[in-house]
């Protein structure tokens, strides 16, 4: 008799035992233990990504050293082919390069990621930054930890927001594994990615930034990611502390506003993406002949900032440039080589672009200072301060911004200028700018709201509010039929108005409910409009004077003439809305 084969279904114990954990560690407990697994294992991807591209980095000053200088020139435009040639031929599609999507589809509850997200970047990434690509390693990471955290809730059958929360898990873990900072990758999720999930999920999110911390702890040791000289902050450096604010915020405007705007020009300008690749190759080759300091990440030529003795050896690497010829040159140019490279073919990040150029502002305006007053500003300070503005006018994110700086840099002295720098860069971009870097795409095409305020105060002017079913009486209006107007007027508020429609006052309901005098008119109850609105008024300026005046309508008057009035309930943003923000 023929025997039956005995097959071993290995899913249907994971299922078994996925819903025996689940059981006895109840829904939060089964969440922090997936949490802390994404976050090792993508510790454990970002250390990959890392070691990578630190090995192909030493090719060029190889071949330097030999005399072969126009390999080493060609070196990031081999990076740049390499990983544009292994995602579309080897791995059959081009992996993302920004967490713009990311941030989209976990406001949109639609956490899928592909398994090729969950290991593409470590070589495409590796090869782009390795070989001189002018791009960062960190969105990399965070796209790896997010694909990871979306893969470990669907082999667990979880729901649609369960799985974002470990999505939120591994965008975490991935910036603490790049930088050894755990708060700061935990501070990125509530900032950046997805602040509603992210607060209530917060201790997952947190243990698996811890996670990754440790995995990379393990593979690159401890201590700060940057040597910084400790030197306190005399109050007199603090006026220039203020300046560098502000001009962190305007210098990540720019950021934003050339990374959109260029990278559509390529994209519109060359739309088949093999001649986008040659474009990029040739530029970025001929813009890092010209200054070879925006190659990479940059984080070594920010050390040479740091240590003040490297600065002889930062500008022979730059064929002998002006030192601050040669920093004016890295804060304007260092964002067109990231275009570059991500536009054209290349698998990086903005995030360690935002870092170089703020270091390079907070130096710049650092030793023109010392030059042109005699001072003697610890140029070490500027440069972190620098690196926390930048990072925070671009990202929109100032509490990471501060935390960030103060693990990689392991300098707690600095925590107060950090913080004026940080919160006032913040502010100023927003003026200017509603939209970060990352949700700058998505805003320009209505997809997310960068900020509830901005996006009515666009889309809705008071004009499109008004109601007009209100009861108007005259100034002689008697109490009684003034008492009888208001009980079956829809709007209690009862505008005093004259022949010619001007407003004269407003009877409100309080004052109406308290008269007692039947002789009485409206002319004795009404007050004077505290504040008038303009059809053409944005919603911004509607909803702060509602907030300060406490009213629950506003009159709008055009042309001399009461209109009507607008409610209070048509300005003030969804609860959602509001928790994002807050």
């Amino acid at each position: 008799m023929r025997k039956e084969r005995i097959v071993f279904d290995y899913r249907h114990y994971f299922l078994r035992s996925v819903v025996f954990l689940y059981y006895h560690l109840g829904e939060n407990g089964f969440l922090i233990l997936l949490g802390v697994v994404t976050g090792l294992v993508t510790g454990v991807g970002a250390g990959a990504m890392k070691l990578g591209a630190a090995r192909l980095s030493e090719f060029a000053p190889y071949l330097r050293e030999h005399g072969w200088l126009l390999p080493a020139l060609l070196l990031p435009a081999a990076g740049l082919a390499g990983a544009f040639l292994l995602g579309r031929l080897l791995l059959r599609r081009r992996p993302a390069t920004s967490l713009s999507w990311v941030i989209y589809d976990l406001q949109e509850k639609q956490p899928e990621m592909s398994w090729l997200e969950t290991f593409s970047h470590i070589f495409t990434s590796a090869v782009t930054v390795g070989l001189g690509g002018s791009a960062g390693l960190e969105t990399p990471s965070v796209l790896t930890g997010a694909a990871i955290g979306s893969k470990t809730g669907w082999l667990c059958r979880l729901s649609v927001d369960k799985r974002g929360t470990l999505m939120v898990c591994g965008t975490a873990a991935g910036i603490s594994a790049v930088f050894g900072s755990p708060i700061a990758g935990a501070l990125f999720a509530l900032e950046v990615v997805f602040p509603r999930q992210a607060r209530r999920r917060l201790v997952p999110i947190l243990l698996s930034s811890a996670g990754a911390a440790i995995i990379a702890e393990l593979i690159f040791g401890s201590g700060s990611m940057f040597k910084v000289p400790s030197a306190p902050w005399p109050f007199h450096s603090l006026p220039y502390f203020i300046l560098l604010g502000i001009l962190c915020a305007f210098v990540g405007v720019y950021i934003i506003q050339l990374n959109y705007h260029f990278g559509n020009r390529l994209k519109k300008a060359f739309p088949n993406r093999w001649v986008r690749l040659g474009i990029g190759c040739a530029g970025l080759a001929g813009l890092l002949w010209l200054f070879p300091i925006l190659a990479g990440d940059g984080y070594n030529f920010v050390q040479m900032l740091f240590s003040g003795a490297d600065k002889n050896h930062l500008q022979s690497w730059n064929h002998g440039c002006n030192l601050l010829l040669l920093s004016l040159a890295a804060v304007l140019l260092k964002v067109v080589g990231t275009v570059f490279t991500l536009e054209c073919g290349g698998d990086g990040g903005i995030f360690a672009p935002t870092m170089f150029t703020g270091a390079f502002t907070g130096f710049l305006l650092a030793r023109l200072v010392n030059d042109f007053t005699g001072l003697e500003l610890s140029e070490a300070n500027f440069v972190a301060a620098g690196m926390c503005g930048v990072f925070t006018s671009s990202l929109r994110a100032p509490l990471t911004g501060i935390f960030l700086i103060v693990e990689v840099t392991g300098d707690f002295m600095l925590m107060i200028p950090l913080m004026i720098v940080s919160g006032l860069s913040y502010f100023t971009a927003k003026f200017f700018e509603p939209y970060s870097v990352y949700t700058k795409v998505l805003g320009e095409k209505h997809l997310i709201e960068a900020i509830p305020l901005q996006q009515i105060n666009r889309h809705t002017p008071v004009g499109d509010a008004i109601e007009t079913d209100f009861s108007a009486v005259g100034a002689q209006t008697p109490l009684a039929e003034l008492r009888a107007t208001g009980e079956s007027a829809k709007i209690t508020y009862l505008p005093v108005i004259d022949a010619n429609r001007k407003l004269l006052g407003i009877v409100m309901p309080d004052r109406l409910a308290a008269a007692t005098d039947p002789k009485l008119t409206a002319a004795a109850l009404m007050m004077e409009p505290l504040l008038t609105l303009s059809p053409k008024d944005d919603a911004n300026k509607a909803q702060i004077s509602f907030e300060i005046y406490g009213l629950d309508y506003l009159p709008v008057i055009d042309g001399g003439k009461f209109i009507g009035f607008v409610p209070k309930t048509r300005f003030e943003p969804a609860p959602a809305a509001e928790e994002a923000t807050a």
